[in-house]
């Protein structure tokens, strides 16, 4: 089956969605604990702290919150073919009606998509149920945190497109754009090794950022700095990494093309 057909898409997706039902509930029920523990060890719900203390602790705590929601759905990414762990798993997925652009494509669908909404989801609920301890603690001030967590990465950045530091609150096209190539690095690396993904992919990753680090050429980077301007710079590293991400992507698929279901080796080639 060459030709894209929609409805085997669909077909496809839904069967996807039935088979991995158990697996969304097991990571959702994860990151709700891994959520709420971080809410727990950032705040304290005594009941002598003022406005002023709570909001800073809030705040603290929705910043720890967006770090361990990146790093989840940065490594998110080697799950996309957790559906062909074993052989059995294997032969039942390629042996699905369809082609392999339609089946690579339901599992980027539910990698970028539903893997963030998972990640959302657990969020909001580890939320409420501070909220519950937090009234039941006699609280004096509660709040919900959802407007902070968008807005967490207040920070300054130091970036290779701008020679000042950068202060912005929210989601920064640059920071989203990074954390979608970051994933697709995992999406490369779970297509690429066949064991160990996450951890074969981070220490490539580690390599690669070192490598860069050590080639490091600041005269060259400052020359550079100079002939565009500030706009130019943020809209090249934009474009960089969309088309980095996109190559990703490319990538994984014609890894997946050649993928057998019985292999051994530590890599998928």
């Amino acid at each position: 089956m060459k030709n894209f057909s929609f409805n085997r898409f669909l077909r496809i997706a839904r069967w996807t969605e039935q088979s991995s039902r158990r697996e969304y509930l097991t990571v959702l029920v994860i990151m709700t604990a891994a959520f709420l523990v971080v809410f727990i060890a950032s705040l304290s719900f005594a009941e002598s702290l003022t406005v002023e203390q709570s909001v800073r602790q809030l705040k603290y705590a929705a910043q720890s919150c967006t770090l361990a929601f990146f790093i989840y759905y940065c490594i998110s990414g080697s799950w996309i073919f957790s559906n062909m762990a074993t052989r059995q798993q294997s032969i039942t997925f390629k042996m699905l009606p369809g082609s392999d652009l339609e089946k690579f494509l339901v599992r980027m669908v539910y990698t970028v998509v539903v893997w963030m909404f998972i990640g959302l989801l657990a969020f909001t609920l580890a939320d409420i149920l501070r909220i519950i301890i937090s009234l039941l603690a006699g609280a004096t001030w509660v709040q919900s945190s959802w407007p902070l967590f968008p807005q967490a990465p207040e920070t300054r950045w130091r970036l290779f497109v701008n020679d000042c530091s950068l202060t912005f609150c929210g989601p920064h096209p640059l920071l989203v754009m990074g954390m979608m190539f970051i994933q697709s690095v995992y999406i490369l690396g779970g297509t690429l090794f066949n064991r160990h993904k996450q951890l074969f992919t981070t220490i490539s990753v580690f390599v690669i950022v070192t490598v860069l680090i050590v080639l490091d050429n600041e005269d060259m980077l400052s020359h550079i700095r100079g002939m565009f301007t500030h706009k130019t710079r943020l809209l090249a590293a934009l474009g960089s990494l969309m088309l980095m991400t996109i190559t990703n992507y490319i990538l994984s698929y014609a890894l997946f093309v050649r993928k057998q279901v019985v292999n051994n080796k530590l890599l998928s080639l």
